[in-house]
């Protein structure tokens, strides 16, 4: 069986890039199907979240990528084609462009999205993904025609369940690299009980990540007589907001607490958290949570909000904590109460590898993955 498999490859470190990297990585896919990819990354950082405007330039690299896709099909004739979706509003209608063209072509249809369903304020439902009346029409319209959508949780499949066949809807989380999970936590754990307490973030440097807040609880933490380290591991959209972080911290006086680490690769996100304490995302809005599943396959007691379907990946107070969003109080009582229980923190960290291993490890995805594939190919 031919699979081609459209998305973007890193960089950006995104959950999309992530999961589509170590599916073309798998040698369980490899030995099973052909496997072919066309890349729609451009290579630059936080590139999925600034093509929500139209642009004359936007227009043209879709188009360009309409005609690669067009000559993809043509060369590689795959039979399952399995496409990654972003959620930007322009970028769904060309979206929906392409994914018509494969149904011309006559490929099986996987729709991946890796985005959470938005919600009618108004009617307290959810509706289709894009945020107006033009990118809901291509959507409902095209899929209708898909023969898969995989979405990222169960709350995701009830909600996209009004818009197209339960049946036809598959739930397959965000996985991140097995590595962690070669990090032993026993006995760094009994060495570091007595330490710093080493609080680390992975993610955009943004307001909609929660980074304000957590500087702000980390300045409460200090206050109730805490020894942290505070490390935020990404990059700001722009210098000027990354500026501003930094007069934040000084403000608050953390400039010896916190640590701007920038983008890191691989083996520095290793190192970091085989000597952190937990991992937080305080996040606004969330589709996933790639952060909290490396934290939970580090073995670490992770912290996180109630937006998208953080709380169906944290089991609260097993594997970690949950609060609301903004509730600044909140996240610094869970900081200071892990810092306080070091015996806790390694109970959660275990729990929290022993639930990735069985729901979100490498292995798992893309054995859910392979399942899909072959369902499909016998329709």
């Amino acid at each position: 069986m031919r699979v081609l498999h459209v998305g973007p490859l890193p960089p950006p470190y995104g959950g999309v890039e992530v999961l589509l990297d170590l599916l073309l990585q798998s040698q369980q896919n490899r030995k099973e199907y052909t496997i072919d990819c066309l890349n729609t990354s451009r290579g630059v950082n936080y590139r999925r979240y600034r093509t929500a405007q139209f642009s004359l330039d936007g227009l043209t690299r879709r188009i360009l990528l309409a005609w690669r896709l067009v000559r993809k099909l043509q060369q590689f004739r795959p039979d399952i084609v399995h496409y990654q979706v972003g959620r930007a509003d322009w970028s769904f209608v060309s979206d929906a462009l392409n994914l018509s063209i494969i149904w011309i072509c006559g490929s099986k249809l996987v729709v991946h999205l890796h985005n959470a369903p938005e919600q009618s304020l108004a009617q307290n439902q959810s509706v289709f993904p894009g945020r107006n009346r033009i990118t809901q029409f291509f959507w409902r319209a095209v899929m209708q025609r898909i023969h898969c959508l995989i979405v990222l949780s169960e709350k995701y499949r009830q909600a996209f369940s009004q818009f197209i066949s339960s049946n036809k809807i598959f739930v397959v989380p965000d996985t991140c690299s097995d590595d962690l999970l070669r990090i032993d936590r026993t006995s760094i754990d009994q060495i570091r009980s007595q330490g710093v307490f080493t609080i680390v973030f992975l993610g955009r440097l943004t307001q909609e990540k929660g980074v304000s807040d957590l500087l702000q609880a980390a300045y409460m933490l200090g206050q109730h007589g805490h020894v942290f380290k505070l490390w935020l591991c990404g990059t700001a959209l722009t210098s000027v907001a990354e500026m501003e972080l930094k007069q934040l911290v000084e403000r608050l006086g953390l400039g010896d607490k916190v640590v701007f680490a920038g983008a890191v690769g691989t083996d520095k996100k290793y190192t970091l958290l085989q000597n952190a304490d937990v991992v937080v995302l305080p996040s606004y809005s969330e589709s996933f949570g790639m952060a909290l599943l490396e934290g939970m396959a580090a073995s670490l007691p992770v912290i996180g909000t109630r937006v998208g379907c953080i709380d169906e990946i944290i089991v609260e107070n097993e594997t970690g904590l949950i609060y609301s969003p903004g509730d600044i109080n909140a996240l610094e009582e869970a900081l200071s109460y892990l810092a306080m229980n070091p015996q806790t923190r390694q109970q959660m960290g275990s729990a929290g590898r022993a639930r990735f291993r069985r729901l979100y490890s490498r292995s798992y995805v893309v054995e859910l993955i392979g399942t899909i594939y072959r369902d499909i190919g016998r329709l």
